[in-house]
Formats: C-alpha cells, sequence, structure tokens
C-alpha cells in the first residue's frame, strides 16, 4: 500500500508542527471562523466541510507557513485579513470565461499554494466517508482532456474519470506535506554538512 494512503490524524499533524516551531515562520491570523460562519460556508458551496479541515482553522490559528510555501483558503463568506476565502476562491475557478477546464461543482479547492501551475489540490465530495472526510485528489484547469469530457459547443462537463487521489483526507494530506518538507530539509543539512567536511579535508 501507498504510504501516502496511510491516514493520520490532525493530533500527529498538531504534534508535527509543535516540533517545527523553532524551525519554521508561521503566519498567525486574527480571524478564526465561528460555528455560525462555518454552516454559512457550507450552505453557500453546497456541501458539509471535512472536520478535519475546520478542526485545522479552530486550532492551528495560522494559515501559512512561509517555509514551506503552503497556503489554505479560509472558512469565510468573503476574504479579509489578507485571508482568501473558500467561496470565492472556488467561484472563481468555476468560471467558463477565465479557464479552459472550469472546475466541476463536486470538487472544493482549498490548497492556493498548490495553484502555481494551474493544478489545485481538492475535496472530491463525490466520496464522503463515515467520518464526513473527503478525499484529496489533484485537478487541473489549464489541459484536463486525458480524463475529462466536454461538450464542445457549452464546454459543460460531460463526464470526468481518473482524477488522481494524493491522500485518503485532509489530515493525511496535511500530515504528508510537513513530513515531505522535514525530510526535504534533512536531506539539505545532511549536504551542507559534507560541504563543510569536504572545504575543511580541503
Amino acid at each position: 500500500m501507498d504510504k501516502k494512503m496511510n491516514k493520520h490524524t490532525m493530533s500527529e499533524v498538531f504534534d508535527l508542527l509543535e516540533s517545527l516551531k523553532k524551525t519554521i515562520s508561521l503566519n498567525p491570523i486574527k480571524y478564526l471562523p465561528s460555528k455560525n460562519e462555518v454552516e454559512k460556508v457550507e450552505n453557500a458551496l453546497g456541501v458539509k466541510l471535512p472536520p478535519s479541515f475546520i478542526e485545522f482553522w479552530m486550532k492551528t490559528k495560522w494559515n501559512y507557513i512561509s517555509k514551506m510555501g503552503m497556503e489554505f483558503c479560509s472558512i469565510s463568506t468573503e476574504s479579509n485579513n489578507n485571508q482568501t476565502s473558500i467561496i470565492e476562491y472556488n467561484n472563481e475557478l468555476r468560471s467558463k470565461e477565465e479557464y479552459l477546464y472550469p472546475l466541476p461543482h463536486f470538487l472544493i479547492a482549498f490548497n492556493i499554494s498548490a495553484a502555481i501551475d494551474e493544478d489545485y489540490s481538492c475535496f472530491d465530495t463525490r466520496f464522503q466517508d463515515v467520518n464526513g472526510e473527503y478525499p484529496i485528489v489533484y485537478y487541473a484547469t489549464d489541459d484536463l482532456s486525458y480524463i475529462a469530457e466536454y461538450d464542445k459547443e457549452t464546454n459543460a462537463l460531460i463526464e470526468i474519470d481518473d482524477l488522481i487521489c494524493i491522500a485518503p483526507d485532509f489530515s493525511t494530506f496535511l500530515y504528508n506535506c510537513i513530513l515531505n518538507f522535514m525530510e526535504r530539509e534533512e536531506k539539505i543539512k545532511a549536504r551542507e554538512l559534507v560541504t563543510i567536511q569536504q572545504k575543511k579535508r580541503g
């Protein structure tokens, strides 16, 4: 079984973040969503947000790790305080005027930092587990012809298949992102140590 599909909890995520506090820069946020705000956002999106994503926003009090380059949409009806509303973000991605392959209604994009190459990390709301979690998939708004069929005249989505699943849920996705970052940092430190040792010998 692929290791990235081994499930991890938000408790494990918080433990990882705690261990990284001295080595990464966190961008604290002033705005935290209330239960009422969460309900408004869910009503606007037409789906329930995964509990792990809500817990992330309720407990971490940050939305961006500068060294990791990770930034997530906020659970808010409007963008504010340098935070991008998940509603506004998804409405934009569904625009047929802006994108060749607009975001389908069943996908909810949440990872702003993954959008540089027009590849988006999304909740696939077609598949909800018993805990209310959705699998995380990749979606590309620039070229999706290999997995999707669109009406040539209206550009409306007819069928979509074979989306690449990158994690079984949000907490596992976040855990893997942080773990990958830690592993990269260890490799960088190891290379730096080798360089220092070579200079000393040279």
